[in-house]
């Protein structure tokens, strides 16, 4: 890992192994402190590293919203007036029978436990 390497500035990984891999560079920009400048003789432009950052909390978001899903519960993302953004999930036993049984340790039959 880069991460903490807080000092680093450049580096250089043409011929390693590790650029085969698909959007290496998007991965080493996503870990790497603001203070590295520069990968593989490129610069790191500010709109390349948020573009990254971005599209990252994309997927995080879209991986939440398919297991809240996945475990019967709604997921949804508010705004307040300052633009700070929060996430509400609400669970609800009954939607989803395996969550019954595997996290609450009971079945509920109409309405009784």
């Amino acid at each position: 890992t880069i991460q903490p390497c807080t000092s680093l500035k450049t580096l250089d990984l043409r011929g390693n192994k590790v650029t085969r891999r698909p959007k290496y560079r998007n991965d080493v920009v996503l870990h790497a402190q603001d203070s590295l400048k520069s990968l593989d003789d490129r610069t790191i432009q500010p709109n390349e590293r948020a573009f990254v950052k971005g599209m990252k909390m994309h997927q995080l978001k879209q991986q939440e919203k398919r297991e809240a899903a996945r475990h019967g519960m709604s997921y949804s993302v508010h705004h307040d007036a300052r633009g700070t953004q929060g996430v509400m999930m609400d669970f609800d036993p009954f939607s989803n029978p395996q969550m019954q049984d595997e996290n609450l340790g009971h079945r509920f039959h109409n309405g009784n436990m």
